[in-house]
């Protein structure tokens, strides 16, 4: 059975700033806080994810929080900023970064330093998540399952965004994976469920009914309910 996975996105740094480096892990202890809201569902999956990479990394277990004030050293700010930091990245309009691209930027404010994944559309947010770890953090997902990924290992994390600022948009609004003979059909329901977890790593944008049946849907992955909310491209 032959897969075949094609995903273009097109990221525009900005050179006018020289760029800060920023300790996520030193030394395998934790400098950085997750920072995600409450209401989406989505997010928090792949926040935790986030955490689960970078622990898998450099053997730091690295806390979340849903209150942005309550962040000890770097926060990794998930579509989410303290009251009084303007991001830019937040107040983009949204057709230059349709339909689900995203900002990373690097901003210091009040002494601290932060870390803001933006983009119009939850799925956008998302993308940032896995664009930080696969463009700058140097994770890759061959594929599906545990045996498919690559995280580097080392104990102290860095992160070095070019001019602070990186602006990513993908060249193709439908992404997918496509399976030879409709080879689909006969995944089990955990190949299922790995399947649709690597679609939002790797960034793809598809309609789930073209993956999927209706009751395939309920499928769980390590124990744990999967969400779905990939957004439908007509």
């Amino acid at each position: 059975m032959s897969r075949s996975w094609v995903l273009l996105f097109v990221a525009f740094t900005l050179p006018s700033t020289s760029a800060w480096s920023v300790t996520l892990v030193e030394e395998g202890k934790a400098q950085c806080v997750i920072v995600v809201p409450l209401e989406e569902q989505t997010l928090l999956d792949a926040a935790e994810d986030l955490r689960y990479h970078l622990q898998k990394m450099s053997g730091a277990s690295v806390p979340i929080t849903h209150d942005p004030t309550k962040v000890k050293g770097v926060g990794i700010y998930i579509d989410t900023k303290p009251n009084n930091v303007h991001v830019p990245g937040r107040v983009f309009d949204r057709s230059v970064l349709w339909p689900d691209g995203y900002v990373i930027e690097v901003i210091q404010f009040d002494g601290k330093t932060g870390v803001f994944l933006s983009s119009p559309v939850a799925e956008g947010v998302r993308n940032a998540i896995y664009g930080l770890l696969e463009d700058h953090l140097g994770c890759r997902w061959f594929t599906v399952g545990s045996i498919g990924e690559q995280i580097p290992r080392r104990r102290t994390v860095t992160l070095d965004i070019p001019g602070n600022r990186v602006i990513a948009k993908p060249t193709f609004e439908k992404r997918g994976p496509w399976y030879n003979g409709n080879a689909n059909r006969y995944l089990t329901r955990e190949e299922i469920a790995e399947t649709i977890e690597r679609v939002g790593r790797v960034r793809l944008c598809i309609r789930v009914d073209n993956l999927v049946t209706a009751d395939q849907l309920a499928v769980t992955l390590n124990g744990k309910p999967l969400t779905v909310e990939l957004r439908a491209v007509s």
